[in-house]
């Protein structure tokens, strides 16, 4: 089974204005899904200008991670965008440097923090003594 496709643009705005509505003075970041759903640059760039008129904040393209789609999607919404910790990303400088507004590593510190715990206890229940911090 493969990703579903993206919510329909119009859908989504209508959501993003309603959301904008009920809740003024929440910080609205739209996620696009088009890197992870088979879209590219020209998808992001024309959802991003839409989310940002419907009343978004700020445009998270997921897993955009080449320097040069990101420069080219602020450039082409002419707005801020976040940008997810993944394999490629450019360093946190050079981000800020570009005009990235927002940073996450949305569920890496976790899996990381729970790799580590996994770790712990596989020590524990092998009957080794605990590591040292």
């Amino acid at each position: 089974m493969g990703e579903a496709p993206p919510v329909p643009l119009r859908e989504q705005i209508e959501l993003l204005r309603a959301v904008r509505g009920a809740a003024p003075a929440l910080v609205l970041n739209a996620r696009i899904d088009t890197y992870l759903k088979g879209g590219g640059l020209e998808e992001t760039i024309e959802r991003g200008r839409a989310y940002l008129e419907a009343g978004a904040d700020c445009i998270f393209p997921i897993t955009i991670s080449a320097r040069a789609e990101i420069e080219a999607v602020i450039d082409g919404i002419e707005g801020p965008i976040a940008v997810m910790d993944v394999p490629g990303l450019p360093p946190l400088a050079e981000l800020e440097q570009i005009g990235v507004a927002r940073f996450t590593w949305g569920s890496g510190l976790a899996k990381e923090a729970l790799a580590r715990a996994a770790q712990v206890a596989e020590r524990a229940l092998s009957g080794q003594p605990p590591a040292a911090a």
